[in-house]
């Protein structure tokens, strides 16, 4: 009878121990879910906070590149009207033996040929200015970019370190 109290004493003290270690296993879980929840939170708000910025910046993008569209109707217009010079200007040579009246219309033709040039320069200076825009709005959401990945860098090392004393856990994860 001895034995068997013994043995019922040796078990209790037994489930003692064992509730006492689950009891701190789920202590440590909490807080490390606390702990990564706060630094999910973290990363949460960089990132929204920065997308905002990235946003306005595509939306900028985005309007350089209609008035870059807008210049491009534009010289292609002007090819067009080059090419109605040239069609007008081969018409002109092949009636030779009215070569007086030709030359009028040739100049005409060199003339409205010139303008189109002339308006197909600025409108390629314009979109010089607009491609200069569009790249420094390139490297500064670049330049976020890079901010962010130091940022999720950062939070990845804070993590790993503050899920080490789980490693000294008997389970595997």
């Amino acid at each position: 009878m001895t034995d068997f109290k013994d043995s019922m004493a040796l078990r209790e003290q037994l489930s003692i121990r064992i509730g006492q270690r689950t009891t701190q296993i789920i202590r440590f879980s909490l807080i490390g879910m606390s702990v990564l929840m706060v630094a999910m939170f973290y990363l949460i708000y960089t990132l929204t906070s920065n997308m905002n910025d990235i946003t306005n910046r595509m939306i900028k993008i985005a309007d350089y590149m209609e008035g870059m569209r807008h210049n491009f109707d534009r010289v292609a217009t002007n090819m067009d009207n080059m090419q109605k010079s040239i069609n007008s200007i081969d018409n002109s040579v092949l009636n030779m033996p009215k070569m007086s009246e030709t030359m009028t219309g040739i100049n005409g033709n060199i003339i409205v040929m010139s303008d189109a040039m002339n308006a197909m320069r600025h409108d390629m200076g314009r979109m010089s200015q607009d491609m200069g825009k569009m790249s420094d709005d390139m490297a500064k959401m670049s330049g976020h970019f890079g901010v962010l990945t130091g940022h999720v860098g950062v939070m990845g090392y804070d993590v790993n370190r503050m899920s080490a004393p789980m490693r000294f856990f008997p389970f595997s994860p």
